[in-house]
């Protein structure tokens, strides 16, 4: 279990009031870890609007400096107090903290059974590690406590050096291919890097040829090409290829989406197959095929490659593309409700969040509500 993973279950039990001294200890451990901060602060909002009628609008850090005041009215409360008695050794203690969860306390008592406690039981886990290796014919589920497979030699390995292929492979093809809430890192045969993102397919052989490299894509990846000037790379896909010789770009070409290659040093060359139409990019140079043209704009390449460092970075993007891509994270379905209106967000949120502080960051803005029933998810 991993630390925002205890945080969540010791949180939902602080709330239940069903947590010991010994895991609330440890509760107050966790939020005084600064790397917690984010995610302690979106929980809180996330029970205070949990039952408003509209989204609740406020300054956290603002609520969490009425220390004094919610210790002093829970104290007071005669309704259950002997309970509040009981908990009155473990508001001290959060005072001392700066009273990080007595305004949440407060709140939660006067609702016993609030839709916030039913809402963290059903959250979804962020996506991870997670792949299914072919070659040769035969499927290997890789491990999620690796992230990254090479070749050495005819061997497929992890990068510890530990085997995962039972024998050497000779002329084979090799394809990793990602699940929704999976992502996974690959060295090639030539030393290029490459991150496959969630939903995501890359093929490759394991032995390049002697005057050029090819993969073939479907959906996004990130890729640091090794520089050969006399063996260019070539990424092929059903939209576009592309062809480089040493570079690093990201590569999105999901079903039903526009095409999209965000070169960020290099230089490489875009071609789509259907018009046969040829462009140059340069450093910071994006282009958008849709139905066989292309569209090259310059961008901020940093919100395009963000991901790979497990942070989501909407950069005045529509709500409704920003949850294709938590789709595909979390593999959760989005439904929208037929009063949703669609708008742009500015959003930076890490990945390894759980989906329900996601969810709280958007509705933060007070714009949009959402309504999780399990893995299905409806925007209002």
């Amino acid at each position: 279990m991993t630390g925002r993973e205890e945080l969540h279950v010791l949180w939902q039990k602080y709330t239940a009031k069903e947590i010991d001294k010994q895991e609330f200890d440890r509760l107050l451990e966790l939020i005084r870890d600064p790397d917690k901060e984010y995610e302690v602060k979106s929980l809180i909002y996330l029970m205070l609007s949990a039952d408003a009628d509209e989204p609740v609008a406020f300054d956290v850090d603002k609520v969490l400096a009425r220390t004094d005041a919610g210790i002093g009215k829970i104290g007071a409360r005669r309704k259950n107090i002997g309970l509040y008695r009981r908990m009155m050794p473990y508001a001290a203690a959060i005072l001392l903290l700066g009273g990080l969860v007595t305004f949440l306390g407060y709140q939660w008592h006067q609702n016993k059974d609030s839709s916030a406690k039913r809402f963290i039981q059903a959250d979804v886990a962020p996506g991870g590690n997670k792949a299914t290796l072919t070659v040769a014919g035969k499927s290997y589920v890789l491990s999620e406590k690796h992230n990254r497979i090479k070749t050495d030699g005819n061997v497929l390995l992890y990068q510890d050096g530990t085997a995962i292929t039972d024998r050497q492979m000779e002329s084979a093809v090799a394809e990793i291919a990602t699940p929704r809430g999976g992502q996974y890192r690959i060295t090639l045969p030539d030393g290029t890097n490459v991150i496959v993102n969630a939903a995501t397919k890359l093929r490759y052989p394991l032995h390049f040829e002697k005057d050029k490299r090819e993969v073939t894509l479907e959906g996004e990846a990130y890729f640091e090409v090794a520089h050969e000037a006399d063996r260019p790379f070539y990424v092929k896909t059903e939209k576009q290829n592309i062809k480089v010789l040493g570079t690093k770009f990201n590569m999105s070409t999901y079903a039903k989406e526009p095409s999209v290659t965000t070169l960020i040093a290099g230089s490489v060359e875009v071609t789509s197959p259907l018009s046969g139409e040829v462009k140059r990019l340069l450093p910071g140079q994006q282009a958008v095929l849709t139905k066989g043209a292309f569209d090259i704009k310059h961008v901020n390449t940093k919100d395009y490659i963000a991901w790979t460092q497990d942070i989501f970075s909407f950069n005045n993007m529509l709500l409704s593309d920003i949850l294709k891509h938590l789709e595909r994270w979390y593999d959760v379905e989005v439904v929208f409700a037929p009063s949703f209106k669609d708008r742009r967000f500015f959003a930076e949120i890490p990945r390894d969040r759980m989906l329900s502080i996601s969810l709280a960051a958007l509705a933060s803005y007070g714009e949009v509500t959402f309504e999780q029933q399990g893995r299905r998810i409806i925007v209002k």
